[in-house]
């Protein structure tokens, strides 16, 4: 019970941490909140989705130390980034080539 109870405390921080920085970065205070409730559900849904099932491979094999949950951490993340950046990619080489 009590490493359930950590991996969900341990996957909802990992979706407030970005959350919280996007809010706090954003331009505007009246949409702020609406910035943070986005960026903890798409947060939320790739920690869950991607960190889950390598945490509990890793952990099933005896591998789970700081060092390899910052780096699944860090790389769960840096995919989720590059695959949306890819996304988006043809609608930005679409724009280009309209407004030229």
């Amino acid at each position: 019970m009590q490493q359930i109870a950590g991996a969900t405390t341990a996957l909802l921080f990992a979706a407030l941490a970005p959350a919280l920085v996007m809010a706090a970065l954003w331009h505007t205070a009246e949409v702020a909140p609406i910035a943070f409730v986005f960026t903890f559900v798409i947060a939320l849904g790739h920690a869950v989705l991607l960190g889950l099932p390598l945490f509990l491979v890793f952990r099933s094999k005896g591998w789970i130390n700081v060092m390899t949950c910052v780096v699944l951490g860090f790389a769960v993340g840096a995919v989720s980034g590059w695959r949306h950046d890819l996304a988006d990619a043809p609608s930005r080489a679409l724009y280009e080539r309209i407004r030229r």
